[in-house]
């Protein structure tokens, strides 16, 4: 969704954009079923997994403005970012001898040249518009180490290695403005739910802040944005307690100093019959509204304006 369109995937394979303020239709297109995947917006455009490779259509037309097509070994799209210079970053999931690897395409998103790829190892995050980070994939064995942190400088020549640091979470949880916010348990690796989070800072490479969750209590992911970071905090949810309900809170932290900005209890929600994980999310955040969910998507959801 953007500010003028909402785009709407269905797996029959129609690709929908909607006028956000009438809900009327403004264009379809069609490919071949189950073609688009991981729809993205932004520069005015919709760029989406198609059979093959990956298209961008013009948001307000529906036209086709270019495709890319995708190293034979590469499957789907992890993630798409907009850059400065008509620089779209295009980062997909390859197969490789050693495992699951990536390659991050630049692309021209006036033409679809392709500009430069290079080999990553996992999804890239933005933080912000000239800098791209990835952690590294890790195996079983490796669960207790700490993950590398690559920081990229990213323009339409190339994505080069700026820096490289150290942290306690595999799997980051959003980017921006400079900072990677991680959720994870320090004490207990694997384990459901975050412990603590903490923010990154790429520019300088290391630890700008950490938050501990109240004693009995965990953080749900994380969503930046607005210079924000949007958290919820659980009581622990333990096997057999569906059907109990949930007490959670709504925190808003400053992104580079981690400070409480706000805090707001959320309505009583009931565990979910089956459901054992980490509670309620943050699913979206953006242009003051809050999405707030449980994990799978299945069940009921809250919006916070």
């Amino acid at each position: 969704m953007s500010a003028a369109t909402v785009v709407a995937w269905f797996d029959d394979g129609k690709l929908v954009g909607i006028d956000l303020r009438t809900g009327n239709v403004r264009w379809r297109t069609e490919f071949p079923r189950g073609g688009f995947q991981h729809i993205h917006m932004g520069a005015g455009q919709v760029v989406a997994h198609t059979p093959g490779g990956v298209a961008a259509f013009s948001e307000r037309s529906g036209k086709k403005l270019w495709t890319l097509r995708l190293p034979r070994s590469c499957k789907y799209p992890w993630a798409v970012h907009d850059l400065p210079e008509h620089l779209t970053a295009v980062d997909v999931g390859c197969e490789s001898s050693d495992g699951q690897n990536g390659v991050a395409i630049g692309v021209d998103n006036r033409t679809g040249a392709e500009l430069w790829k290079r080999t990553v190892r996992q999804e890239l995050y933005k933080t912000d518009n000239h800098t791209l980070v990835a952690v590294s994939p890790f195996t079983t064995s490796q669960l207790r180490e700490r993950a590398r942190v690559q920081v990229l400088d990213v323009d339409r020549k190339g994505a080069r290695l700026r820096a490289e640091f150290f942290s306690d979470s595999w799997a980051p949880d959003d980017a921006g403005d400079g900072i990677i916010i991680s959720g994870g348990n320090p004490e207990s690796p694997g384990s459901a739910g975050a412990s603590v989070l903490t923010g990154d800072d790429t520019q300088v490479g290391k630890r700008a802040w950490e938050r501990r969750a109240l004693a009995g209590h965990s953080f749900g992911f994380a969503k930046f944005a607005d210079g924000r970071v949007y958290v919820v905090q659980n009581s622990t949810i333990s096997e057999g307690d569906e059907n109990r309900v949930l007490h959670a809170d709504l925190l808003v932290l400053d992104a580079h100093s981690g400070d409480l900005l706000h805090r707001l209890r959320l309505p009583d929600m009931t565990v979910p019959r089956g459901y054992v994980g980490t509670g309620l999310t943050v699913r979206d955040a953006g242009d003051g509204v809050i999405r707030v969910g449980w994990p799978e998507a299945l069940h009921d959801e809250l919006f916070v304006t």
